[in-house]
């Protein structure tokens, strides 16, 4: 998937190939897949000065809808100090 475009609903669903797959909301989202066709959902997010990795849940479980809200609710409140 080209870097800047949106994840889709449907790309999530079809999407078989292991990689990350990033989203362009700007919250550090990326969809992770591995060999064995499991997905996860990620954000990448700088707290306290170190770059963390967040796990959100996997797919379907965490929809797509479901991890941007999350995504956001921590840069939030990241951004607020917490």
């Amino acid at each position: 998937m080209a870097a800047g475009k949106a994840l889709t609903a449907t790309f999530v669903r079809n999407i078989k190939k292991p990689g990350k797959y990033f989203d362009a909301s700007r919250t550090g989202l990326f969809l992770r897949i591995d060999k064995m066709d499991r997905k996860q959902w990620v954000q990448r997010i700088v707290i306290g000065g170190k770059r963390r990795e967040i796990g959100l849940g996997g797919y379907p479980l965490v929809t797509l809808a479901m991890a941007r809200e999350q995504a956001l609710d921590n840069k939030r409140s990241v951004y607020m100090g917490g």
